[in-house]
């Protein structure tokens, strides 16, 4: 099936509203789980990284559960999304603890080159899920990062893998969102069409020029994918 792009932003009030209430805890749960098993891997995981972000952070599901995980690290979750963003600072106001190392802004991450909001070379840990997909060109999202990961910095992903036909989507759609909003099954079935294959992914960051770069399929809708920085 022929990659479709969608909208790069979600900015419809039902799109907010649907994402905010959905329950996506298993799914956020086995993102922080990979994660940790990439550090552990590399023998990173008991370096306390001093600044993450999270890329496309919508209302924040990742980002918390990154501030949770690191108390000690500055956790930054980006959206260009004002709503989304806004969603997320409201949760982040129910709960004091994360007011500590968690904060938001908003921006579109393509931004990020020309605005300069994060120090170059400053960043330790990248994160994002299901963010690449929303890119018209992926090579902004991999400029971005690799203008703002440090040397040694590591970069872990998570997104949607496209299916090779409508038909597969539609089973895909109904097997995982079959009593879910309209306005989830609709965007989870153009999210799928404007996502990328494994090759794709690893295409991209070889070309990018990452270091020990992991792709892999997840299940039968997700692909992770990580890497190091040369610097």
């Amino acid at each position: 099936m022929e990659r479709v792009t969608e909208p790069e932003l979600m900015n419809e009030s039902s799109q907010v509203v649907a994402y905010s209430q959905a329950d996506f805890e298993k799914s956020d749960a086995r993102l922080i789980r990979s994660l940790e098993e990439f550090l552990s891997i590399h023998n990173l995981i008991h370096s306390s990284p001093k600044l993450i972000l999270d890329l496309g952070c919508g209302p924040g599901n990742i980002s918390e559960k990154l501030s949770r995980r690191f108390p000690k690290s500055i956790v930054i979750g980006i959206d260009g999304s004002k709503r989304m963003i806004e969603i997320a600072k409201k949760r982040k106001a129910k709960e004091p603890l994360l007011d500590n190392n968690l904060s938001y802004l908003c921006s579109e991450i393509s931004l990020l080159l020309e605005n300069e909001l994060i120090p170059y070379k400053s960043v330790d840990l990248i994160v994002s899920n299901s963010c690449l997909h929303h890119f018209h060109s992926p090579n902004i999202f991999w400029s971005v990062i690799k203008l703002l990961l440090r040397k040694g910095g590591v970069t872990f992903h998570r997104d949607l893998m496209r299916p090779e036909s409508d038909d597969i989507a539609r089973e895909l759609m109904e097997k995982y969102l079959p009593d879910s909003p309209l306005v989830l099954k609709r965007d989870f079935f153009a999210s799928l069409k404007a996502a990328f294959s494994v090759e794709e992914i690893r295409s991209q960051l070889d070309s990018s020029g990452f270091h020990k770069l992991k792709v892999y399929e997840v299940d039968d809708k997700y692909i992770e994918f990580s890497a190091l920085s040369l610097g």
